[in-house]
């Protein structure tokens, strides 16, 4: 073998390397992208068309006129409404079309039942022209697709005539929340029809309106938030989309003074958590939300209602005892450090058996309960107190204190000190017979 020859058996094998290296590349970057067009059917077709549904429809249906074969189509669809559901009377296109001078009429129909979409169409070729066609219709309901994150079918229509050839697949199905439908079908066709390339279309409604929960004074518990450091927690229902716009504003005005965007959590009554400035301590505010998409420009549904809550004021602090200390008398004189803005302290003493540990958020929480827990209540103006410990309290007692204020004129919420405070009380002594 000359060094000629040598050379161009080498430039054979490089270039058929490469054209390797790029066909891989390409079904790689085919198969990593969620939707890409399949062509159904052969390689002929004189002529061309295309069938689309219109703005904000999606296709139901396929109307066949055939013989041995398809011969023409024509697409129905369906408007949709936010829930993904049909809406009024269903569209038809015109059909692709045919060169046959005497085309069958001969009619055959495939429709998904109601509220369903095509997300598939299968195709059978044979001798280059297609035979024949087979839908599967899925429900795409906001709810069946968040939870089962990949859209099942749930029905599939038969094949017009039988699946006796090369069949392809078109699939609009993906591991995404908003899984579409088909919107278009690209056609070829002579006297029969020779190919169809479908496309996929997308539901374009705006995200579902949240619902409020917490916090907020109509809740029958969470009526109030925490300022930094702790983070405060935020409750909706009906959460839709990919993430959710909030606006903290002060009562009855439109501007925001606390806003912030978080992406849903996993599960749908999990609470968004937010750090809240401290200057809003002890105030009513006013918050609302939207759901929204990722798109450019976002896709939000419409802000919610607004609900009212409070910021919780400061918490404050004993300052005059120490852990475990022990005390001589069941008379205890109790200090703390002001709370600029609460209204209304409360202080807890539980008894050391007590193991159900309340917090002070809500007013019925801050009774007296014999044997177990004694409730000391005072007024803005104090920051001590002197106080006769329940004689049925024993052993080693914990102490919490809370700065509240008045939520809506009636009951109150609090914000209790972090740390409860063992002391521990004298011994009863015993008397003797005949003293």
């Amino acid at each position: 073998m000359n060094s000629q020859t040598s050379h161009k058996l080498r430039m054979t094998y490089f270039i058929n390397l490469k054209s390797f290296f790029v066909a891989l590349l390409t079904i790689s970057l085919l198969l990593s992208s969620k939707s890409f067009a399949v062509k159904i059917g052969g390689n002929g077709g004189i002529q061309q068309k295309k069938l689309s549904c219109p703005s904000n429809r999606l296709l139901t249906g396929i109307k066949a006129l055939h013989s041995d074969s398809v011969e023409q189509i024509k697409l129905r669809c369906h408007k949709y409404d936010s829930n993904r559901k049909w809406v009024g009377n269903s569209h038809w296109s015109s059909y692709s079309g045919t060169t046959n001078p005497y085309p069958s009429r001969r009619e055959k129909s495939l429709r998904c039942p109601t509220d369903k979409w095509v997300t598939k169409i299968s195709g059978v070729t044979k001798q280059g022209v297609i035979t024949s066609i087979k839908l599967t219709c899925s429900e795409l309901n906001r709810v069946t697709v968040g939870r089962n994150k990949r859209v099942q079918a749930t029905n599939s229509q038969d094949f017009l005539f039988g699946n006796q050839g090369t069949w392809r697949v078109h699939s609009c199905e993906s591991r995404a929340y908003d899984s579409g439908a088909v919107e278009s079908i690209f056609s070829k066709y002579g006297w029969k029809l020779d190919s169809v390339v479908p496309k996929c279309g997308h539901f374009k409604t705006k995200p579902a309106t949240p619902t409020l929960l917490s916090p907020s004074f109509s809740h029958n518990q969470i009526k109030s938030i925490v300022a930094s450091p702790q983070k405060a927690q935020f409750t909706a229902r009906n959460r839709d989309g990919d993430y959710g716009e909030y606006c903290i504003s002060e009562l009855n005005k439109n501007q925001c003074i606390v806003r912030f965007s978080e992406n849903h959590p996993n599960w749908h009554a999990s609470p968004v958590e937010k750090t809240i400035p401290t200057s809003l301590q002890g105030k009513t505010l006013e918050w609302k939300m939207r759901n929204c998409k990722q798109s450019t420009p976002p896709n939000c549904s419409e802000w919610s209602s607004k609900t009212t809550f409070l910021v919780l004021p400061e918490s404050t602090q004993i300052n005059n005892l120490r852990r475990n200390q022990q005390l001589l008398s069941r008379n205890l004189l109790i200090k703390w450090k002001k709370s600029p803005l609460a209204d209304s302290y409360r202080i807890m003493i539980l008894d050391e058996s007590e193991r159900n540990i309340p917090s002070f958020y809500r007013e019925p929480e801050m009774l007296d309960v014999p044997e177990k827990r004694q409730v000391i209540k005072m007024d803005r103006s104090r920051t001590s107190i002197r106080v006769n410990i329940d004689t049925r309290l024993s052993g080693t007692v914990k102490i919490r204190i809370a700065a509240c204020k008045t939520v809506n004129g009636t009951g109150r919420q609090c914000h209790d000190s972090a740390n409860l405070l063992p002391i521990k009380l004298p011994s009863k002594i015993k008397r003797k017979k005949g003293h």
